[in-house]
């Protein structure tokens, strides 16, 4: 493990090493910059049947990013990877180059200023 229980060396079917966060470190995480409780992220968890608010993605409890409104600290909901960065362009952004992106736009400015 690297500094503090930080990250746990794992090695693939290729002997490459994989580095991933422990559970002690997401769960200090959790509590420290998002401010909830395990028991807060569960029931977040449970509610959504493990899978992301705007796709629907099936994930892991890893696998799901704690969406929060980088303004406020708000914690809005728990999104896939993809979604999670989806978010962060969109909110960071002006411009969306293609018809699909600007429908994508729409329903990520709908989310955020529903969950604002």
């Amino acid at each position: 493990m690297d500094r503090i229980g930080q990250t746990l060396r794992i090695m693939d079917e290729h002997g490459e090493v994989l580095r991933r966060p422990t559970r002690r470190h997401l769960d200090h995480k959790r509590s420290r910059h998002y401010k909830i409780t395990l028991e807060q992220f569960e029931a977040m968890l449970a509610a959504q049947n493990s899978r992301c608010y705007i796709c629907g993605q099936e994930c892991d409890r890893a696998g799901l990013h704690i969406d929060h409104c980088h303004a406020t600290g708000r914690v809005r909901k728990l999104l896939c990877p993809q979604c999670n960065l989806s978010v962060g362009y969109v909110e960071n952004t002006r411009r969306a180059p293609s018809r699909r992106a600007v429908q994508l736009r729409a329903k990520i400015r709908a989310y955020i200023n529903e969950h604002a």
